[in-house]
């Protein structure tokens, strides 16, 4: 998918649209940004990630223990669906750390003299955790984490962000130890 950045949540609208009304989990999206400046156009192509795992447990004990990892993150859950398409998550988290992490950790938006910018910018995360009882049993855990970075110490356009994996891989072995503690 080919767009054009349009605003802060421009990207995290077209991201939160299209997993609202997916039946499965949530698509994996691509957006291209142009830059332009001193003449130059440079684009930047940046892809959310996606990650999956499986749980052999009921889906009531999954949503449950998906519910307490955002908890011990300090994520405050403003998506919230149980149900076939159970989902839970935050479309809009500003934050500087997770787990006492900076942000470098969990996304990359690219470096300047000053280091890298998601330790210098102040972060917006889209990161939603989707539900999805398959056949042989099990609950599948699916993460889509999307991000922008704004400037703090001075004005400038927000910059997309690429995951690391770093939370989708968090989320989901937090999981998992709260599904193993339950059991």
């Amino acid at each position: 998918m080919d767009t054009k950045w349009v605003g802060r949540f421009g990207f995290f609208s077209i991201v939160s649209l299209t997993t609202a009304c997916a039946s499965g989990p949530p698509p994996i999206q691509t957006q291209t940004t142009t830059l332009r400046g001193y003449g130059e156009a440079v684009e930047m192509t940046t892809q959310a990630a996606l990650d999956q795992t499986t749980f052999y447990a009921t889906s009531e004990r999954v949503f449950a223990a998906v519910d307490e990892a955002y908890g011990r993150l300090e994520i405050p859950l403003t998506i919230r669906t149980a149900g076939a398409a159970a989902r839970l998550g935050n479309a809009a988290y500003r934050t500087n750390r997770i787990e006492g992490q900076r942000m470098a950790t969990y996304v990359d938006c690219g470096q300047d003299r000053n280091g890298r910018l998601a330790n210098t910018h102040e972060i917006t995360l889209m990161v939603v955790t989707a539900l999805k009882s398959v056949a042989d049993g099990g609950v599948e855990v699916s993460t889509i984490l999307s991000a922008v970075g704004e400037p703090r110490a001075y004005s400038g356009n927000a910059i997309p962000c690429n995951s690391t994996g770093a939370l989708e891989d968090r989320i989901a072995e937090l999981v998992g130890a709260v599904l193993i503690s339950d059991s």
